[in-house]
């Protein structure tokens, strides 16, 4: 390995023992610890070879924005069950796709325990 270094796009070479070259990373550079520790924008993370995820459309137009969601479980009816709501963080950076739904099953647990309905999409949430 030595004697034949593998070269990366950029003509780096990578010898037996280092670690692996960018390129070979299976994660995107802005959804890897790294981000968090090493801020990059995307021009500067592109620039030096590391992937870089872009978040895509949502397919889904919203129905119903969050804020307008009842605050009471006991005001929600099923028409719910056919609403897009946008996520109350779509305008200030959602980490998902903008726009969730609430399930069958989803609306019986929040109606048996009586828990309000989530103003955030499931990324969001974590």
């Amino acid at each position: 390995m030595n004697t034949l270094p593998y070269l990366d796009r950029k003509g780096r070479a990578y010898r037996y023992g280092e670690f692996f070259p960018i390129e070979l990373s299976p994660f995107d550079y802005n959804k890897s610890v790294a981000q968090e520790h090493f801020s990059l924008t995307k021009e500067q993370a592109l620039k030096q070879g590391y992937r870089w995820y872009d978040k895509p459309k949502p397919e889904h137009k919203p129905t119903v924005k969050a804020k307008d969601l009842p605050d009471n479980i006991k005001d929600v009816d099923d028409s719910i069950l056919k609403e897009v709501i946008e996520c109350e963080n779509a305008s200030s950076g959602c980490e998902g796709a903008g726009v969730f739904k609430i399930i069958p099953n989803e609306l019986r647990f929040y109606q048996k325990h009586n828990i309000s309905l989530p103003r955030l999409c499931p990324a969001c949430r974590m």
